[in-house]
Order: C-alpha cells, then sequence, then structure tokens
C-alpha cells in the first residue's frame, strides 16, 4: 500500500520505500522487480481413414492427440518487502497434459423399397489422459537482475503432482425410419472408467426412442396448405458421470510423501479408499412436438424429467481415522421442467426477410435422498471470511447447494423495537442488542436465535431461462438483435473479512445505519461480526437480462483496374444493454 501523496522516488531518484508498510508498487513493476510470464504450447491432431467395405457397409478408425505443455515462472524481487528478506525468490512450474483417443466404427446404412431405413453403428472408443506438473522453489539470490531459479542458493519447496485416467467404451446404436413417418432407435453402451474401483468399474447404459410425423399421413392431407409439419417424439433411457470426486483417483487409497519429522522422511494417509464407489446415474425421459404451420411458423416444445442416482459426496467420518470424509454413491437429485422455442420467418416483397424468435426453460431441481443421520451434505466452511460456517448445503427436499442462514426483518431503529419485539416472545442473536443492530426471525418462536432459525434462502440456479431474437436482411444488409435472460437465481456477495478488524468494507458500508430511519439493511458499523451473520443480508436477486446486436453489410466492389469484383464484408457487434 502507497499513499498517493508519497513520491515514487527519494530526493536522490532513488526508489522510495518509505511507505506504510515498505511497498511502492512502480518499483515492483519496474525492469528490476517482480515478474510473472507463462508461455503455453499446444498440439492438436486428428487423423482419420474410412473403409468403404462394401457400398452399405463402412469403416472408420479416428485417433486424436492434444497436448498441451505450460511453462510458468514467477520472481518476488528486491523491490518488494518479502522479496527482499529473503534476497528474492524465484518460482518456475512445468505442466504437461495429453489426452490421447482412438475410435472404431462399424456403419451399415441400407433402404429398402424407398421405404424402411436402417442405419446400425457398432463401436468401440478408448481414452487415456495423463496430466503432469512440477514446482521448484529457491531464494537468497547473489545478485537482482538473474532471477532463473538455478541462481538461487537456497531450495525452497519441490513437488510433482501426476495424474492418470482411462476409459474405454464398446457401443451400438440402430435407427429405423419408414416412409418418413414413423421412427425408431435404441442404443447400448458399455463404459468402463479407472477412477471406479475393481467391483464397479464397468457401467452399462442405454435408451430407446420414437418419433411420429403425423402430418405426412394421408388423412392429413387436407391441412398441408397451412400444417407443414406436426411431429410427436418421446424417449427413455440412461446416461452416466464419472467425473465425480475430488480427484481422478476418488475411488482408491491415496498417500502422500515427502513429509519430513525430526529429520525422519515419511507419508501420511490422504484420502480413504472405496472400492465400491460406481458410476453415477441419470434416467432420462423427454416427451415433445414439433409443429410447422403456414410456412413461417415454427414451435418445439419439450417436457423432461431426469433423475439421477448414485451421486457421490464426501461422507464425514469421525477424525480419530486421521481423515475427515470418504468418497461413497449416496444422493439422489431430480430435474424437471419444459423447453420451448418459438420462430416466425416471413418476407415482405421480394428483397426484404425478416425473422423473430423467441425461445424459454423452466427447471426445478430437488435432492431426493442422502441417506445420512441428517439428510444433509454439508457446505464448506472459511468461504465467505475466515473461520465463517457453512452457508449452502444439499439437503432432502431442496435445490441442491441452497443457501442456507437466517431470514432477516431488518435493523432494530431505538430502544423501544428492542423491547417490543424481545416482549413478544422473539429472541435476539446480539448479547447486548442496540438499536443499529439486525433482527434475525426467531422462526420457531423459542426465545432464542440459533442454527434451528435458519431457513433456505434460494440457491444458485434460474427458475427460468429465455431468449429472443429479431432479425432482417434487405439487399445485402444484416440486422440482427439478440436477448438472453434469466430469473429466480440468487448470488452471495461478502462485505468484508469480519475476522480480521482491520479489513476493509466495500462501499456499501456507506449506507450503513448510522441513527434512526437511516438505514433497515447495513446494520452499524461494531467491533464484532454479530451482525454479520449469515443471512438474506448477503443474498441477491441475479436475475439478468442482455441484449446485443450484429450488423453485417455484404457488397461487391467493381475494380476496373483490375477487372474483377471484390467482395466487401463490413461486420459490427455491440452490447448495447446489460442489467441485473
Amino acid at each position: 500500500m502507497m499513499s498517493p501523496l508519497h513520491s515514487v522516488y527519494t530526493e536522490e531518484g532513488k526508489w522510495n520505500f518509505d511507505t506504510v508498510n515498505g511497498y511502492n508498487p512502480v518499483a515492483i513493476r519496474s525492469d528490476k522487480g517482480d515478474q510473472s510470464l507463462a508461455k503455453q504450447y499446444r498440439i492438436l491432431l486428428s487423423p482419420y481413414i474410412t473403409l468403404n467395405l462394401t457400398k452399405d457397409l463402412f469403416w472408420t478408425t479416428r485417433a486424436g492427440a492434444d497436448i498441451m505443455i505450460v511453462d510458468e515462472f514467477g520472481f518476488w524481487s528486491f523491490m518488494q518487502p518479502q522479496g527482499n528478506e529473503m534476497r528474492g525468490m524465484g518460482e518456475n512450474s512445468n505442466t504437461t497434459r495429453t489426452l490421447m483417443s482412438i475410435t472404431n466404427t462399424l456403419n451399415y446404412i441400407k433402404t429398402f423399397n424407398k421405404l424402411h431405413n436402417v442405419n446400425i453403428m457398432l463401436g468401440q472408443e478408448a481414452q487415456y489422459t495423463y496430466y503432469k506438473r512440477a514446482y521448484l522453489a529457491s531464494s537468497n539470490y547473489p545478485v537482482e537482475d538473474m532471477p532463473a531459479v538455478s541462481n538461487a542458493s537456497v531450495p525452497g519447496s519441490a513437488s510433482t503432482y501426476i495424474n492418470r485416467n482411462a476409459l474405454a467404451s464398446w457401443f451400438a446404436n440402430g435407427e429405423y425410419s419408414y416412409d418418413n413417418k414413423y421412427y425408431l432407435s435404441a442404443s447400448l453402451r458399455f463404459d468402463g472408467s479407472s477412477r471406479f474401483g475393481s467391483n464397479n468399474r464397468w457401467g452399462t447404459f442405454w435408451s430407446v426412442g420414437a418419433k411420429y410425423r403425423l402430418s405426412a399421413e394421408k388423412f392429413m392431407e387436407r391441412t398441408k396448405n397451412w400444417l407443414q409439419n406436426l411431429t410427436f417424439r418421446i424417449s427413455y433411457g440412461t446416461s452416466g458421470n464419472s467425473e465425480v470426486g475430488g480427484s481422478w483417483f476418488a475411488s482408491q487409497d491415496l498417500f502422500g510423501f515427502g513429509y519430513n519429522y525430526a529429520g525422519i522422511p515419511g507419508s501420511g494417509h490422504d484420502q480413504f479408499g472405496n472400492p465400491d464407489l460406481k458410476w453415477e446415474r441419470t434416467a432420462k425421459f423427454n416427451v415433445g412436438f414439433d409443429i410447422t404451420f403456414l410456412k413461417r411458423f415454427n414451435l418445439e416444445f419439450d417436457y423432461y424429467n431426469h433423475r439421477t442416482k448414485d451421486m457421490v459426496f464426501a461422507v464425514p467420518t469421525s477424525y480419530a481415522t486421521g481423515l475427515g470424509s470418504y468418497y461413497k454413491n449416496i444422493g439422489e437429485l431430480e430435474n424437471k421442467g419444459f423447453e420451448f422455442n418459438l420462430a416466425w420467418n416471413d418476407m415482405i416483397g421480394k428483397e426484404f426477410r425478416y425473422n423473430i424468435g423467441f425461445n424459454g426453460a423452466y427447471n426445478k431441481n430437488e435432492v431426493g435422498s442422502i441417506p445420512t443421520d441428517d439428510g444433509i451434505i454439508h457446505g464448506a466452511t472459511n468461504q465467505l471470511y475466515d473461520n465463517a460456517p457453512e452457508f449452502y448445503r444439499a439437503q432432502n427436499g431442496h435445490a441442491i447447494g441452497y443457501f442456507w442462514g437466517y431470514k432477516t426483518a431488518g435493523l432494530f431503529q431505538n430502544q423501544q423495537e428492542i423491547d417490543e419485539w424481545i416482549s413478544n416472545g422473539n429472541g435476539v442473536l446480539q448479547a447486548d442488542v442496540k438499536p443499529g443492530d439486525v433482527k434475525y426471525y426467531d422462526i420457531n418462536h423459542d426465545g432464542q436465535i440459533n442454527d434451528d432459525d435458519k431457513v433456505d434462502l434460494g440457491n444458485g440456479m434460474p427458475d427460468f431461462t429465455y431468449g429472443f431474437t429479431l432479425g432482417f436482411d434487405w439487399k445485402g444488409l444484416d440486422f440482427s438483435v439478440q436477448a438472453n435472460g434469466a430469473v429466480g437465481q440468487k448470488i452471495v456477495q461478502t462485505y468484508r473479512n469480519h475476522a480480521n478488524a482491520q479489513a476493509n468494507y466495500t462501499t456499501e458500508i456507506l449506507q450503513r445505519w448510522t441513527g434512526e430511519g437511516t438505514s433497515n439493511r447495513i446494520p452499524r458499523v461494531t467491533t464484532t461480526n454479530i451482525n454479520w451473520q449469515f443471512s438474506d443480508l448477503y443474498v441477491h436477486d441475479a436475475d439478468y437480462l442482455r441484449i446485443t446486436t450484429n450488423n453485417t453489410i455484404y457488397g461487391t466492389e467493381i475494380r476496373k483496374d483490375l477487372d474483377v469484383n471484390v467482395p466487401l464484408i463490413a461486420d459490427m457487434s455491440s452490447d448495447i444493454f446489460s442489467r441485473p
């Protein structure tokens, strides 16, 4: 920190470090100041070969490689207090990530009697991911301007981190249609992941679907002048998720090495293994329809109900074991709702074409079953500020990750309000409550405020998302407006690190209570955080609407000197409105 009243340089022209805490940000950013460098290299390859075994039978082999190398370097220079105290500190990390894949498919595509269409595919796929990170740090440099880590004389920390993940799959898919009216599909796949224990490494997933194009029936011919398409769809199936746990080895016992106690090397147990850990499974039901009429209007509508079971959570265990939790399949989650898309396309005259569209989606999210003693997966602590209790959790009957805290009724404006509140049997959280303090609702009306009074304050997932488009093109001029938004979700704001009495507030503290009637939301400033226990004071509506435009002009410039036509394209995009 440096006061703007202090000079960057001393009278002798040297850097001025006579500041509040010895920092001079201009010096730190000079040629001999701190350094932060990063280089990234990436290679992408996707070769393939297709063999036509017969006119209806195809074999395709596709390989893939995605290799990325990141080299990062940082230097704490002599120009900052910590760096000067250590005579500089350099740190260097190298990260390598390699993704390799191979896919083989056999396709049979055939049409019989111009009515029956068959598409059958058999396939196999394997993926292997390798991730390695190496970190090295050293300090005590003999000179200021040679920051290579190897030039330092005092070794610091050194670590390596390696992850490996393999996925193997066998799959089959079949599609059949008759006369462009009736459609059937089915799929089956077997997936194996190294993330899971030996008892449940493989998962089996399947799906079936059907579609009926009613408008293609002969008895619907009388409607073809105004109804071009009416199709009904239905499907049911299962899918799996292997991205579970806090690492790529969620089912395995993990041990950390490199520990040093009184000069004796050792290792520590970092994670309990669970050989019964298995895939998260989601059963998906969808039903919907498509309509096109007047050759201009299109409507797509879908209802869905997705139920996920065997969700993986970190289950608490006794600290006497040396660890706090282990991963287990225990949770269920339901997502259900609907989606729709409306579109109108038309022309005015022969050259002016316009389109209007609107889409929306409603979703309800609810945790189904968590078989713990209290039916809760507790959220992390120390998130909003140091030593802060949990403020979010997963609980039976609630949205996943909902915000859990006190509901408030404003601020006490005077002593009379305090006396009336208490005389009505309501509890107060403050030991010595005063005007300007927060009124916390006593939900169970037992005369005290505690965890039993905390309630569901909302969650970060929107109830409804929407979007609309408006566009036209005319004689090479293309203009469109797009908008998207969401309603119903909440967001949490933290105001300061309440565990640190010297920590700064956000500017919202300027709206605090300073006397009767001055505020009914932001409490008075105190030396404790009793008025800042997690409550709806932290929770805000996160509804938003964003509107953007895109203008494109197409044209042709005739270059007579070259006797050619040169296409002209001007693309102009902008954000014209964005508001929470």
